[in-house]
């Protein structure tokens, strides 16, 4: 049987994080660490910055007891949060390993070396650092992915449609802004709670009252057919949209005479994975 080397056991980490990033909730970063770096004989304590940039606080993960927040001022990690420079461990038995993002310092990582391939030397300090910039980044790019309040408001466009397993169920009318650059006092906001699964298109004005060659105006019933039509097919948000826009391009005639923009958001935790390649 082949052993991998260390090199391919980072790289495949690497690669399952990335892989896992796609599709995991926010409070499921440190748990996937956790799992890609096990093979690698590594575990890894995340701790992030308070709002006040006075603590770090520990990111949870499973089956650890949750750890104390660790001030800035007079600790080990502090100083590698404010130095931005990677140090051993006070036991000697791994790293901690500052998390920056860009310029934005985040937090600081605790590498320990748990047994296996891993060696605490300068080749896993390295891997270690590249590993804490890949999680500074998910830190910042991954949102929250719960439940889903829609919140909008139009600037004198049309109410935009929820659709719900496939079908428009209803308008969404609530909310009222005076077009850009205008100011007014009362601001409306509307709310909805979507469900999972849940489609909502947004569309000006421009685009239901296309004209054709004969002056027949597209219309919100062609824009809800089409909507409709590709849900069933099963097809993907972005390929719906692309959809629409073209029906919308071939029903109309000549230059346009007004703004036609669309947008299609979708909430849902499985048809995301029809998007990953």
């Amino acid at each position: 049987m082949t052993i991998p080397s260390a090199e391919h056991l980072w790289l495949a980490a690497f690669t399952d994080l990335l892989d896992r990033s796609h599709l995991f909730q926010a409070d499921g970063l440190a748990p996937a660490v956790t799992a890609v770096l096990r093979p690698l004989g590594l575990h890894a304590a995340i701790y992030l910055v308070d709002d006040e940039q006075r603590a770090l606080r520990p990111v949870l993960t499973d089956g650890r007891p949750a750890a104390e927040p660790i001030d800035l001022e007079g600790s080990l990690p502090g100083r590698v949060f404010t130095l931005v420079l990677s140090m051993p461990t006070a036991q000697s038995s791994g790293w901690w390993i500052p998390i920056v993002n860009g310029t934005d310092r985040l937090g600081v990582i605790e590498f320990t070396v748990t047994g296996g391939i891993a060696e605490d030397n300068d080749l896993v300090r390295q891997r270690c650092e590249t590993m804490a910039g890949l999680i500074g980044h998910l830190v910042t790019v991954t949102a929250p992915k719960g439940d889903f309040l829609f919140q909008v408001r139009r600037a004198r466009h049309p109410a935009p449609l929820l659709l719900r397993a496939g079908r428009v169920v209803r308008e969404l009318p609530g909310g009222r802004r005076m077009p850009l650059g205008l100011d007014h006092a009362s601001v409306q906001i509307g709310e909805e709670t979507m469900e999972p699964g849940d489609r909502l298109l947004l569309y000006t004005d421009g685009v239901t009252e296309a004209r054709d060659a004969s002056g027949e105006q597209f219309g919100v019933h062609r824009l809800i057919d089409q909507a409709e039509r590709d849900a069933a097919a099963g097809l993907p948000a972005p390929e719906t949209l692309r959809r629409l826009a073209h029906a919308v391009a071939g029903h109309h005639d000549g230059p346009a005479a007004d703004d036609a923009t669309l947008l299609l958001a979708e909430w849902s935790p499985t048809s995301v994975g029809r998007l990953l390649p």
